[in-house]
C-alpha cells in the first residue's frame, strides 16, 4: 500500500481517477463487500484499478 497527499490525488489525471459509484449486485456477496468499494476513491495505474483503503490511502 502506499500514501498519496490530497493535491497529488487531485493532480491525477481526471481520466484515470474516480470514485467508484457503480453497484454490482451480480456479486453474490456484494451486501457484505460493498462498503469496500462504492465510495472509494479510485486510481487507472499500469492497466490495473488501484482501490483506496485496499491500495493506496490518501493523507489529509
Amino acid at each position: 500500500m502506499f500514501t498519496l497527499t490530497r493535491n497529488e490525488f487531485e493532480s491525477i489525471n481526471p481520466d484515470y481517477r474516480g470514485v467508484w459509484q457503480k453497484e454490482c449486485t451480480e456479486l453474490p456477496k456484494w451486501p457484505q463487500i460493498r462498503e469496500q468499494y462504492v465510495g472509494k476513491r479510485t486510481i487507472l495505474r499500469q492497466g490495473a484499478l488501484l482501490i483506496e483503503d485496499m491500495h493506496f490511502s490518501i493523507m489529509t
